[in-house]
């Protein structure tokens, strides 16, 4: 995964045998992060283990882009004053949401693909 923000990088495995890997987690809540303000929250695995089956079921062959994840309340409360449409109580504050994009695949896709999963759009 690739932060399209922060031109930070993790490959990682998560996750063995069912049994997420605290130390990966926190790795990647902090790769994950809110990076105007540096901060980062625990991340829903579950976001994580989405994000990765997309990759899979899609057949992505290029690296992952993140776009952004985590937002602090301070962050989004700004971005939405200026007009960005993002929810009040957005998803990405809880860590339960993340703009991603996968090179390889048309964002339509992509989309499409997580909206079967009932997860996002």
């Amino acid at each position: 995964m690739v932060s399209q923000r922060t031109g930070e990088s993790v490959d990682t495995i998560y996750g063995v045998n069912g049994e997420y890997i605290p130390e990966v987690l926190q790795q990647l809540n902090h790769f994950m992060r809110d990076w105007r303000r540096n901060e980062s929250r625990e991340m829903d695995p579950e976001l994580i283990d989405l994000i990765w089956t997309l990759h899979e079921e899609l057949g992505s062959k290029e690296p992952v882009k993140l776009i952004s994840a985590y937002r602090s309340a301070t962050t989004n409360n700004k971005l939405r004053r200026k007009g960005g449409g993002q929810a009040k109580n957005s998803q990405h504050i809880q860590g339960k949401a993340a703009d991603i994009q996968f090179p390889d695949v048309p964002v339509k896709t992509l989309r499409n693909s997580a909206l079967v999963q009932e997860w996002g759009g």
